[in-house]
């Protein structure tokens, strides 16, 4: 048997770069329970503790990992999306629905821009009812002003990277700030 952090510090010799990460939002996010480290614990198990095999790679990680990610894909969509040059989307939105007095949480998303990007994974659509909500909720996000790009296993991110880059150009041409704007999204 072994602690959590001892884990953490012996797969950091053991682990790619993204595998890392993912494992770090693991251990803040919700997959399995609750959060098991909070950024700060983990911080500091990370930089304080002086020599293990994988430092400076989990340092690194450390910079990019998040609280709040639900899942490995959610992690490995969130990276692309960053090492593509596009801004880090903020992780576990809340959407208020008026009508309804309910919100929605988005797995990332650029609130300004109303642009979010949702992992679906195969449960979406394996579970006839989940696949129905999935619809519902589509709609409503879409009716409050929202697009979504939704993202599975298969989705190939180049193109992924190319919908959330011109659905973030085209809200910020619409935007009050206008045309200026876009141009920061390269």
């Amino acid at each position: 048997m072994t602690t959590i952090r001892q884990t953490l510090l012996d797969l950091a010799g053991q682990l790619g770069f993204l595998e890392l990460v993912q494992c770090f939002d693991a251990v803040l996010g919700r997959w399995h329970g609750p959060p098991q480290l909070t950024p700060v614990e983990l911080s500091r198990l990370i930089v304080d503790t002086p020599r293990y095999p994988g430092r400076r790679l989990a340092i690194a990680a450390l910079h990019r990992a998040r609280p709040g990610v639900d899942s490995p894909q959610e992690t490995r969509v969130r990276l692309n999306l960053i090492d593509a040059g596009l801004p880090e989307p903020e992780v576990s939105v809340s959407v208020d629905n008026p009508a309804t007095g309910y919100y929605y949480l988005l797995d990332m998303a650029y609130r300004r821009e109303k642009v979010a990007v949702e992992y679906d994974g195969d449960h979406h659509r394996g579970d006839e009812d989940q696949y129905n909500r999935d619809i519902t909720r589509l709609q409503t996000l879409e009716q409050l002003g929202w697009t979504v790009i939704r993202v599975t296993r298969r989705s190939d991110m180049s193109r992924v990277v190319h919908d959330v880059r011109a659905a973030l150009i085209r809200r910020r041409q619409k935007s009050p700030a206008g045309p200026a704007q876009a141009d920061r999204v390269s």
